[in-house]
């Protein structure tokens, strides 16, 4: 119970699978031990995802009803004896939430003469989040949670210094501009989630968090500098998440570079020893060089978006894919000269999420008896030569598919007879999400049945209706249409 409510006791939506695992591992509830090898990781998010399972079979957990294959929460009786337990009302019971989340601006946080004995802080999804400017000390506190507060624009230097013991520390989503020195202060911590924030640089003091594990800054978009100081002396970071930060890499650093004042590099990455876990934003041939060339980079790597890539051809970028094993996530965006895409059985066999924008893609192609077999979402955006996707019925584990501004396609799948998947396309599918596509006619030869409970289809023009009543069941139609109109 405990568990469940570090991670989701403030949470009446749910949270993300992925996320309660980053910080079940933060938290030490999957324990990685001493090593920092690419199985310990590994083996700590198997046993969150096997914990979560667990939870849902003694009906602990329950899907979240935004996205129920990735998203779980307690239900509402389960949350509230589980906030009950950790009030400090219960005599014997030694563990004390503090929880104030979805409260809204205006609610007032819970007296300060509460925090004191807090084991565990959040501050979740408030919108704006406003701090007492006295802090009292909380040495008992490992996790803060601070993330939802998108009109929250800074943290004071009494927030770590009142902190000491954390180990998990989420500031996401939020109007955090920049971190203040007293970062440096927290060398407990283990887990640190910056996404979606307005971080312009990292702090050197970064580089103090000698216990650092997991660094997530995704969706960083206004990141311009990294200190070599920030990142280098991280020894046990195991995880680095950056993808859709967009951020500038360069390969290495010319001698004007070393003139100005130092900056990290890709290159310098490879000197974390513990990395096993990687995303990034590509944006240069010669990154992507220095990135194929690393089997460091190239076995770490989790999280890959190329974006503009000059010289990016498909034997080179098929050449890429056989060296990532473990990648479970590609995104490919405005590459000029990939033409053609080809997946063969043995590569990215872990990939799950693939998304494919403004490029010039005329075919793709998947070859062997199981290709792509753990691919569950799949997003195409603006690959205006691309006339069909008959080859996604070929997935045998798709569960969401968005196709979107494809101004000549006819049919999604083409052809009387299209290679399935056990007898029809899709088994596994929950929502299909189709926008801005004027000359659509046809979905598939044959229906296509949502799986279970589902999200259904998405279209934005009621016009539309004819061509999918033709594709699924009379009942997922009125569902469908039902919707529509609420």
């Amino acid at each position: 119970m405990a568990c469940c409510g570090g991670g989701i006791a403030g949470q009446r939506a749910g949270a993300a699978r992925e996320q309660l695992v980053e910080y079940w591992i933060g938290e030490g509830f999957t324990d990685v031990g001493e090593s920092t090898s690419d199985a310990d990781m590994d083996r700590a998010r198997g046993r969150g995802h096997t914990l979560i399972t667990d939870l849902e079979a003694a009906c602990l957990l329950e899907r979240g009803k935004s996205d129920e294959t990735n998203r779980v929460k307690l239900h509402d009786t389960v949350r509230d004896m589980a906030l009950w337990l950790t009030s400090g009302s219960v005599q014997g019971y030694n563990k004390k939430f503090l929880v104030h989340a979805r409260e809204g601006p205006e609610a007032p946080l819970l007296g300060t003469e509460r925090w004191g004995d807090a084991t565990r802080i959040s501050f979740m999804d408030n919108w704006e989040l406003i701090l007492p400017s006295s802090i009292p000390y909380c040495p008992n506190a490992e996790t803060l949670l601070m993330n939802g507060n998108p009109h929250t624009v800074g943290v004071y230097d009494a927030l770590f210094t009142s902190l000491p013991m954390l180990r998990v520390l989420d500031l996401s989503h939020t109007g955090i501009a920049e971190l203040p020195a007293s970062i440096g202060l927290l060398v407990h911590l283990q887990y640190l989630n910056i996404s979606l924030t307005r971080m312009v640089s990292l702090p050197k003091e970064l580089g103090k968090l000698v216990n650092l594990r997991q660094l997530v800054m995704r969706w960083t978009r206004n990141l311009r500098r990294i200190p070599l100081e920030a990142f280098l002396p991280l020894s046990r970071l195991q995880s680095l998440n950056m993808s859709g930060s967009h951020y500038s890499w360069r390969w290495e650093l010319t001698e004007s570079d070393a003139e100005q004042q130092r900056g990290a590099c890709l290159r310098d990455l490879e000197r974390l020893d513990g990395l096993s876990e990687l995303g990034l934003d590509i944006t240069t041939s010669d990154c992507l060089n220095g990135l194929l060339s690393s089997r460091r980079f190239t076995r770490s790597m989790r999280f890959l978006s190329l974006l503009v890539v000059d010289g990016l051809t498909p034997s080179r970028l098929q050449a890429a894919l056989s060296s990532m094993e473990k990648l479970q996530v590609l995104r490919l965006s405005h590459c000029a000269q990939v033409e053609e895409l080809r997946f063969t059985a043995d590569q990215v066999q872990s990939l799950v999420t693939l998304v494919l924008s403004s490029l010039p893609l005329s075919r793709v192609v998947v070859d062997g008896e199981a290709p792509l077999r753990c691919l569950r979402r799949l997003e195409i955006t603006g690959c205006h030569s691309l006339r069909h996707i008959t080859w996604a019925g070929r997935l045998p584990c798709i569960e969401s598919i968005v196709v979107s501004c494809f101004d000549s396609m006819e049919e999604l799948l083409e052809g009387d007879e299209v290679d399935v998947v056990e007898g029809r396309p899709f088994p596994m599918l929950r929502m299909m999400n189709l926008r801005l596509l004027p000359m659509l006619k046809s979905i598939a030869p044959t229906p296509i049945a949502f799986f279970r409970e589902s999200q259904g289809l998405l279209l934005p023009r009621a016009e539309e209706a004819s061509i999918w009543s033709q594709q699924c069941r009379k009942d997922q139609v009125d569902r469908w249409r039902a919707g529509m109109h609420t």
